[in-house]
């Protein structure tokens, strides 16, 4: 007769036996995992590192690994998985641990719902599940244990990213004492070396790259942003605009810039981006240097682009808007920091968005930013860069440029 551990090791093996054959990506992830079965209180029945799986057997957990049916346990593996693909753990290190695990959580449940999976059976009561409407779409989540149970509903639930909802949970939360505290920590959470992040993202390109094809497309989107390579801001803005600018009507010309030679350059009747929006935070936790070291960056992409161009400073709220048309250069030595207050990216996505519909208008902005502060919780329907020194900045959406 088995032992508890040869017991749930073999059931670990005949899960990765059953994603060999209808998963190969989870799968050969899960094959590079080494097993560690754990007696842990205030725990999950499962939790991962970069290189680890563990499954947890503290006999006060109301879910037991070994009593699950087999696709329960194949799904709790995968939910398990999706937590290093999407890269969480590296998330976890200055937020409130319990909820933003709530919140990827959630976000893991959306993807596992839209596979026609079903997650919810290996949920014990005191944990978050999801609230389905009657067409089976994900809209929200229901908390609490017993007949403390309800429902939280978050406005566009299926729109956002994990960032979002736990930014939109964290005042509910803060109410309910009722709800099972987890302790996490990073040992136990096996918080990654850089060389088992490496080898793992390494892995996951290659396990992705077989499987492409059968791939969700959540998981393809994860896998493109880890192939980018890193280039400079200028450089991509360049690319981005040239590939908007693709869409649209263009002739050539002389460029008399150039007198000792004859270039040709494109003249644009451009039907996407109208609008550049760049956007300066001009909060406290910005230094004059900071602030001096982006308008030098505006500056200098000022050179690059021909659109019309508005130029916002924003702390807490919008400070000053300075708008130029096509060819029109600002005074940018003339420009005085206005603001100096706390941090709220939101007043300048409300601008955009009035002036994109008002005028119907597509635009871009552009946010240099320490990336410390308020964002908004929807995705825009415009684009977004963020430009920052941060290296640990984590926006919610759009793309992000580092530089030094």
């Amino acid at each position: 007769m088995l032992n508890q551990h040869d017991e749930i090791k073999s059931l670990v093996d005949s899960a990765k036996m059953v994603l060999m054959v209808t998963e190969p990506f989870y799968g050969i992830l899960l094959s590079r995992m080494r097993l560690q079965i754990v007696d842990e209180p205030n725990r999950g029945l499962a939790y991962v590192g970069y290189s680890t799986i563990s499954i947890n057997v503290n006999k006060d957990l109301p879910v037991n690994f070994v009593s699950l049916p087999v696709d329960s346990r194949v799904t709790l593996i995968k939910h398990e998985l999706q937590h290093v693909i999407f890269g969480h753990l590296d998330s976890l290190v200055d937020l409130d641990k319990h909820v933003a695990n709530i919140a990827q959580d959630a976000v893991i449940h959306r993807n596992l719902l839209k596979e026609n999976i079903n997650c919810l059976d290996y949920f014990p009561p005191g944990i978050v599940r999801p609230i389905l409407d009657k067409q089976g779409t994900y809209i929200g989540l229901t908390f609490g244990s017993g007949s403390n149970r309800s429902d939280y509903i978050i406005q566009d639930f299926d729109k956002l990213d994990w960032y979002a909802i736990y930014l939109a949970i964290i005042p509910e939360m803060e109410k309910r004492e009722e709800i099972v505290e987890y302790d996490f920590n990073d040992v136990e959470l096996g918080l990654p070396s850089l060389k088992d992040k490496e080898e793992f993202e390494e892995a996951l390109i290659q396990a992705a790259e077989m499987e492409w094809g059968n791939l969700p497309a959540s998981i393809q989107s994860r896998i493109k942003q880890l192939r980018e390579p890193e280039i400079s801001w200028n450089s991509y803005l360049y690319n981005l605009i040239r590939t908007e600018i693709s869409k649209t009507d263009y002739t050539w010309i002389a460029d008399s810039r150039f007198s000792h030679i004859t270039l040709m350059t494109p003249q644009f009747k451009n039907e996407s981006i109208k609008d550049v929006y760049l956007a300066m935070d001009t909060s406290g936790s910005m230094s004059q240097k900071d602030i001096d070291d982006g308008i030098s960056e505006f500056k200098h992409l000022r050179e690059t682009i021909d659109f019309r161009l508005s130029f916002v400073q924003c702390d807490a709220k919008v400070q000053d808007v300075q708008t130029y048309e096509k060819y029109e250069e600002p005074e940018w030595e003339r420009i005085s920091t206005l603001g100096r207050g706390g941090t709220d990216f939101r007043p300048v996505f409300e601008l955009v968005k009035e002036k994109t519909s008002e005028f119907d208008r597509p635009a871009l902005l552009v946010y240099y930013t320490d990336c410390q502060g308020t964002f908004p919780l929807i995705k825009p329907d415009f684009t977004v860069i963020w430009v920052t020194k941060n290296l640990s900045a984590k926006p919610p959406f759009g793309s992000i440029i580092t530089i030094k």
